[in-house]
């Protein structure tokens, strides 16, 4: 049984584990607390796939975005069985079968909305897979695959959507059903990618307080001054005016 061991940072912290089994994948979360010591993690995912082909594509996928998330493999049975990008051919057997299976879902389902939802977002996350496991991008030809034209790689066929004997009304609405799973954010867990860090908000520089007006100091008042007693200076006279020396009479000669 192919099985594949990775850590995040040696032996604390987290692990997962991922076995390929009947083409089933079983991803089992790990999280080591103290040496070998486990610790409480979440519970195991199973997903059960119809072929051979699909179960390998997405064992390879679930180890690819274990490695690109910088995970270290710790251990991997066989040693030689590590996980190999499929084949073109494997890829389109696996979207073959990804469309017989929904057209067969959507099929059973007929009017029942909850159930076509449901069918139709585990096949969004096959197609997810399958895309990953080739090495493409996981999103790309989404609503060609399964209503236009039925390419998810390069070969054509009948999309899914129209494998069903439906009115055209009901068909519309399935198709607005997928469109709007793929821009729900979290529909298909396996595949999501890692949402980017949000930016610290800026700090918002605190307001400068207002220095409260400084209160100035009680002004004594000064007391008038109390007048000394002194005794107050009397005017001063206007001085005399000097009358003019009278000059004298010259004596009168004698004749």
């Amino acid at each position: 049984m192919p099985m594949s061991w990775y850590l995040e940072n040696g032996y604390r912290g987290r692990g997962v584990r991922i076995y390929l089994w009947k083409n089933a994948v079983t991803v089992a979360p790990e999280v080591w607390s103290k040496g070998r010591t486990q610790g409480k993690a979440p519970p195991s995912q199973r997903v059960q796939y119809a072929t051979a082909a699909e179960g390998k594509a997405a064992y390879a996928a679930r180890c690819a975005e274990v490695e690109a998330q910088g995970w270290m493999l710790r251990l991997r049975e066989p040693p030689d069985a590590a996980p190999k990008r499929a084949t073109p051919a494997a890829t389109e057997a696996g979207l073959e079968a990804l469309s017989a299976d929904l057209a067969a879902a959507l099929r059973a389902a007929g009017g029942d909305a909850a159930r076509a939802r449901a069918a139709l977002a585990a096949a969004l996350t096959r197609y997810r897979t399958v895309r990953t496991a080739a090495g493409e991008p996981p999103d790309e030809y989404v609503m060609h695959f399964f209503a236009v034209d039925g390419v998810g790689l390069a070969q054509e066929r009948t999309p899914a959507l129209q494998r069903v004997d439906a009115p055209a009304a009901q068909r519309a609405r399935w198709a607005q059903l997928l469109e709007s799973l793929c821009a729900t954010p979290g529909a298909t867990p396996a595949t999501k990618k890692p949402a980017a860090a949000k930016k610290p908000a800026a700090a918002k520089k605190a307001a400068p307080k207002k220095a409260a007006p400084k209160t100035p100091a009680a002004v004594k008042k000064a007391a008038p001054k109390t007048p000394a007693a002194a005794k107050q200076a009397a005017p001063k006279k206007p001085a005399a005016a000097k009358k003019p020396a009278a000059k004298k009479a010259a004596p009168k000669k004698r004749r």
